[in-house]
């Protein structure tokens, strides 16, 4: 479905004012950010209309000269018409000279002659014409074919595809905005992307606010493992400890907010698993054994 350029622009934009606003950045910047942002917006949006504005009149003007030229082949085949008609008469006169006297049909044709000749020299110049013209045709449908191909939007990059997904979790259509970062993480362009390990964290956080505690374990587990030293390794342990907490798997959960408090010292991350911690009971004996991390 084709998303008019006012409502894309005001997505994106509302995107990354959300994302400027819990970054915790000085109000100045925030301010500074915003400013640049509705610039980039206004900038989009006129993008966008130069664009239509000048599809428009390019698919008009080829409209305007493929009607000029049905117009020459209608008049062209009404002269053939003609044609055709008075070389039809021509033939009956002929061959009803023929049949009163010889010389008189011989005389008719020599008379004949010469506007037969002209007449079949006047066809050949339209079958030329006529050739023409369908080379023109020909040639004015590739330009509209290639017109409308030039105007196709492009494949979206990997940075359209993950403001997409973004655009989709804050609207909270958490299904699209799932297939979207998975969407992102599996393209081979994106692999590599500094994106990579926020897209999979909010996989794994979207599973989480959705109390969906066993698949946000697997998603926060495929997060450490992939992107060690991510800035957001604390807050993935920590929701990883209070979903196995959830399930009371408290051993798992004694693990991962325990290698907060010893790793990320001085943290908010690391007080929330500390004071977590405290409501913990002594893993039972038998409780199944560590998922790992």
């Amino acid at each position: 479905m084709k998303i008019p350029a006012t409502i894309l622009a005001a997505s994106v934009l509302a995107v990354l004012i959300t994302s400027s606003l819990v970054s915790g950045r000085p109000a100045a910047a925030k301010d500074e950010d915003l400013i640049r942002l509705q610039g980039d917006v206004v900038k989009l949006q006129q993008t966008v209309q130069t664009l239509q504005s000048s599809f428009d009149e390019k698919n008009a003007a080829v409209v305007t000269r493929m009607d000029k030229i049905a117009d020459q082949v209608n008049i062209m085949s009404d002269a053939m018409k003609k044609i055709s008609d008075l070389l039809g008469s021509i033939q009956k006169d002929t061959e009803a000279a023929a049949a009163s006297s010889a010389k008189t049909a011989g005389e008719t044709r020599d008379a004949l002659l010469p506007t037969l000749n002209d007449i079949k020299k006047g066809m050949g110049d339209l079958n030329e014409t006529a050739s023409g013209l369908r080379l023109q045709m020909k040639s004015l449908s590739e330009q509209v074919v290639a017109l409308k191909t030039s105007n196709e939007p492009a494949a979206p990059g990997c940075k359209q595809i993950k403001q997409n997904a973004d655009s989709s979790r804050f609207s909270k259509y958490y299904d699209d905005a799932i297939s979207g970062y998975r969407d992102f993480l599996s393209n081979p362009k994106c692999m590599g992307d500094p994106q990579a390990g926020e897209a999979q964290f909010n996989i794994a956080d979207i599973y989480y606010d959705q109390q969906k505690w066993d698949q946000a374990i697997t998603d926060y587990d495929i997060f450490l493992k992939n992107y060690p030293g991510h800035h957001k390794t604390a807050s993935a342990l920590l929701r990883k400890g209070f979903a196995h907490a959830e399930l009371k798997q408290t051993t798992e959960a004694r693990d991962a907010l325990t290698r907060v408090t010893k790793e990320f010292k001085g943290t908010n991350e690391a007080d929330a698993a500390t004071q977590k911690l405290k409501t913990l009971a002594q893993p039972a004996t038998g409780n199944r054994g560590s998922r790992g991390n």
